[in-house]
């Protein structure tokens, strides 16, 4: 594996031809498509772009050094490295050049370490809570340690989006394949498919669910987005239905998504609007506008609030759970 100090590139994009002699391809494919004709073009030159996030976010990173390891995968290497070029002029970060396998399973190990970290830290954060330690005070102390890194550590409901669950199930099942059943990968699954399940729980132990108005803040994966690929809304939403609520639900963005998501769901206009006559409330999503709210909780009919990703500030009048803290 050869390293270099040059820009880490990351571009956007499935399957993009450059031209009639280069395929750029991105994104999460099954491990060594090259050999096994996956990619479902002939080409001269085919480049392999890695790590494939959030367009808006991932075009900062190609002009910045970033510490995960974003990189480019090629084969041609001479027309691919013309494509890259006006990139690599622009920032002094590093390429990491591999061969083609390599730099897969680099793409996949790369969410799957990061899927795992966020559920070690909601495990030890469960732990902490369990305890009456402040998790996240816990967390910013570990955060320190270079080894450990302060990214990644903000316990809560847990991940979803397009990339963590798919990576992890995918090497998952190659692996599975071979015979070899990941057990640290699989918790990490494992625990990040309970939080949702706790989140409930913990409101079920201030109200009763069965025949009441339960307002959900938040239905993106993350804050920022549209996107509802594997939202933790989602299983909160069917398990708060499941046990007899009525669910109301408010996005800044994310409620048209969220219509082919989910059935029986009723949209407010405002967070506001979702909290009025509601008897409970669960914050899935940490959006800015949620942790400007205040007066907007006494018109609730019941005042409990169990907060998934620490949005919500505690003050007099309200019935406050944190998740894992």
């Amino acid at each position: 594996m050869e390293h270099r100090t040059s820009p880490k590139v990351t571009l956007s994009g499935d399957v993009s031809a450059v031209n009639d002699r280069v395929i750029s391809v991105s994104g999460a494919v099954a491990v060594n498509p090259a050999d096994n004709g996956d990619v479902g073009f002939k080409s001269d030159s085919i480049v392999f772009c890695g790590e494939v996030g959030d367009h808006v976010s991932e075009l900062s990173r190609c002009l910045r050094p970033f510490r995960r390891s974003e990189l480019e995968r090629m084969l041609g290497r001479g027309v691919g490295y013309a494509v890259f070029e006006p990139l690599i002029d622009q920032t002094d970060g590093p390429v990491v050049e591999t061969d083609t396998r390599t730099a897969e399973m680099i793409k996949y190990a790369n969410n799957s370490f990061l899927a795992a970290k966020i559920s070690l830290i909601n495990d030890i954060e469960t732990i902490c809570k369990e305890h009456g330690v402040d998790a996240y005070e816990v967390a910013d102390a570990i955060g320190l340690d270079d080894r450990i890194g302060e990214q990644f550590l903000r316990s809560g409901v847990g991940w979803g989006g397009s990339c963590f669950g798919k990576d992890v199930r995918a090497i998952i099942a190659a692996v599975s394949e071979a015979g070899y059943e990941p057990p640290l990968l699989t918790a990490a699954v494992e625990v990040n498919e309970t939080q949702p399940r706790r989140l409930v729980d913990f409101l079920a132990t201030h109200c009763q669910l069965k025949g009441v108005q339960i307002a959900v803040l938040g239905l993106a994966f993350k804050p920022g987005t549209d996107d509802m690929r594997n939202s933790q809304a989602i299983p909160v939403i069917q398990q708060l239905q499941a046990r007899g609520a009525s669910v109301t639900a408010y996005d800044p963005v994310a409620m048209e998504t969220a219509k082919t998501h989910l059935d029986g769901v009723t949209y407010a206009d405002s967070a506001a609007d979702a909290l009025t006559d509601a008897d409970g409330v669960v914050v899935v999503t940490d959006w800015d506008e949620f942790a400007a709210l205040d007066e907007e909780f006494d018109a609730m009919a019941s005042p409990v609030v169990v907060d998934g990703r620490q949005t919500i500030e505690r003050r007099d009048g309200i019935t406050y759970e944190g998740l894992t803290w």
